[in-house]
């Protein structure tokens, strides 16, 4: 099941494996946990399966740092300009 992003706190009691307060805080038992960058990828490839014309992508530097997906990209040859975070 889609259901987009929980706060933090629910993506913590997905991990500790707690159906109980997972069914009491209204999480669905099909519904499993995703890095932000999983997500990216699923969303990125819903969009290269549909109809849409995908001519480039761009992101900020949260999805620059994920190297799968840009070797996603490269190979569903999307070209693409992702932002990275500056090294102190």
């Amino acid at each position: 099941m889609q259901l987009g992003r929980l706060p933090t706190g629910f993506a913590q009691l997905m991990r500790t494996g707690d159906p109980d307060r997972c069914c009491a805080a209204g999480i669905p038992e099909d519904c499993t946990f995703a890095t932000e960058g999983e997500l990216a990828r699923r969303q990125a490839l819903r969009a290269l399966a549909s109809d849409l014309r995908i001519g480039w992508v761009t992101t900020d530097s949260a999805y620059g740092q994920e190297w799968g997906f840009r070797r996603m990209l490269e190979g569903a040859g999307v070209s693409y300009v992702l932002a990275v975070a500056k090294l102190a």
